[in-house]
């Protein structure tokens, strides 16, 4: 049996993508599962896949100088086949493995030059020279590695000049099968939602601004929000719009979702999502979409081919009030077509966007690695 050891410093242990995804359909394939974390929750066995804590670091700094040292001792002494990393402070713990005769796959979550330049912890005046250091760091590293996986094809394209074993294995959502249908949408509950991270860069202010002109709209967000940011929120005229729930479990923020009639994804062009292309590393359309919600979306280019193809929802400028508000008026007055755009959502995540697509991508992608001469 082929023993794989995932490694993350950064990610929870339930992270979607790395253990419910990637972990879980190699071990269901007959792969030896262990993931490396650092939550300061111990060590334990779940779904088969064993769990290693290296324990929780105290700040920010002290993860990224000691997280790579203690992460390398904890994978060698497993003395896996194969070593899949996830984090870019883990990049230096590749190399060290590699000497090891081991093979490494390290998995970009996301673009590292922009990522950085969008840090605020990271002082303006040095990050030009941070991204500079981190950016030819990855690409001695990468050159050096057995595989490189990531989620969106300007990444991807990026990363392949640097190994030509890249792949695309993004993150589509694992859709139930067994799913009950949102069914026919009778009276208008004027209810928007967004579920996830709350943060600036998802344009909360703006949707407030329209909400202006969206008469009688309740909007409700799910997940953790930063302190700083959440008072800003609330100091806006339209709070009294907001239902705030915090952070829920999947099936709380499933059971919300079907009581909604918009989703909403207003993401603002940023540099890691390679301004206005987008991404299809974020989950959030297809979350909605598995949920048969009819949504409102940035007009990226990659997410605009989507809405297009398969008539599920409206693509808005992120930073136009009055274009999004016109949005939320139009679906909000068109209950027919907008519980069609979300049966046509639901269709295509059975049909292209889902898990079972990617999973195929990733078990290949091993096939080779483990064939490598």
């Amino acid at each position: 049996m082929i023993k794989v050891a995932h490694i993350t410093t950064v990610h929870r242990r339930e992270d979607i993508r790395i253990f419910a995804k990637e972990c879980c359909s190699l071990a269901k394939e007959g792969y030896q599962v262990s993931l490396i974390v650092a939550d300061g929750k111990g060590d334990s066995n779940v779904q088969g896949i064993s769990i290693y804590d290296i324990g929780k670091f105290n700040n920010r700094w002290s993860r990224l100088l000691y997280s790579s040292s203690k992460a390398y001792s904890k994978a060698l002494a497993l003395n896996c086949d194969i070593y899949h990393l996830h984090d870019p402070e883990l990049l230096s713990c590749c190399l060290r493995l590699k000497r090891h005769n081991k093979r490494i796959i390290f998995d970009s979550h996301e673009d590292i030059y922009a990522n950085i330049k969008e840090k605020n912890y990271i002082p303006t005046i040095i990050k030009p020279f941070v991204s500079f250091i981190a950016t030819t760091y990855q690409s001695y590293v990468l050159k050096r590695i057995d595989g490189v996986i990531s989620v969106t094809p300007h990444i991807c394209n990026r990363l392949k000049k640097l190994n030509p074993n890249t792949i695309m294995v993004t993150n589509y959502p694992i859709v139930k099968s067994n799913a009950e249908p949102k069914g026919e949408n009778g009276q208008c509950s004027r209810n928007l939602i967004f579920a996830g991270g709350i943060t600036n860069q998802w344009q909360h202010n703006i949707i407030l601004d329209a909400l202006t002109y969206c008469p009688d709209v309740r909007y409700t967000l799910c997940g953790t929000a930063y302190e700083d940011y959440l008072q800003i929120l609330k100091a806006h005229a339209n709070w009294n719009k907001v239902d705030y729930l915090g952070t829920l479990t999947k099936s709380e923020v499933e059971a919300i979702m079907a009581k909604s009639d918009i989703g909403l994804a207003i993401l603002n062009y940023n540099r890691n999502v390679g301004g206005k292309i987008g991404s299809m590393g974020n989950t959030k359309l297809f979350e909605y979409m598995e949920a048969e919600l009819p949504f409102i979306c940035t007009d990226f280019e990659l997410w605009k081919d989507i809405v297009e193809k398969y008539n599920c929802g409206l693509c808005v400028n992120p930073t136009d009030v009055k274009s999004l508000s016109a949005a939320i008026n139009n679906l909000l007055s068109n209950p027919e077509m907008a519980n069609n755009m979300g049966k046509n959502g639901r269709q295509a995540v059975e049909r292209e966007y889902n898990w079972a697509t990617q999973e195929e991508q990733l078990l290949k992608f091993y096939s080779t690695i483990i064939n490598l001469s």
